[in-house]
């Protein structure tokens, strides 16, 4: 499976990086600080997952889900952010998140998720 990281924190990064490397066939193809690289990065890369932070330094995650609605490949996308009002949630399931989770104290429920999508995937199969 592979798998992109949005995130502007290169030490929350490294950490879902670390944690994702854990799940077999996991395989992390590309990072992104900001919306623009995070949109080129998955139109180039075409990852089966993005792991998507909504406050980037520059740009939006939200802007990000809203592109990759327009791309036309079916990317799980789960969000992974401090911003998980109930307003935000639902907006983003919305646009086509698969899940939102709380960065501040849900990083063991996106291993769970992330494992649950390569176990569910027929071997190399998209998710």
């Amino acid at each position: 499976m592979t798998i992109f990281l949005v995130e502007d924190s290169e030490s929350v990064r490294q950490q879902i990086t670390d944690l994702l490397l854990r799940i077999q066939n996991a395989q992390i193809v590309g990072e992104a600080a900001t919306a623009f690289d995070a949109i080129a990065g998955v139109e180039r890369l075409q990852p089966d997952v993005v792991v998507l932070d909504l406050g980037l330094r520059s740009g939006a995650g939200q802007d990000v889900l809203r592109k990759m609605q327009h791309m036309g490949r079916k990317t799980a996308i789960v969000v992974f952010s401090n911003s998980v009002d109930p307003v935000t949630v639902s907006r983003c399931l919305q646009l086509g998140a698969i899940a939102v989770l709380d960065k501040s104290n849900q990083i063991d429920q996106l291993y769970d998720l992330i494992c649950s999508l390569e176990n569910s995937r027929p071997q190399g199969a998209p998710i």
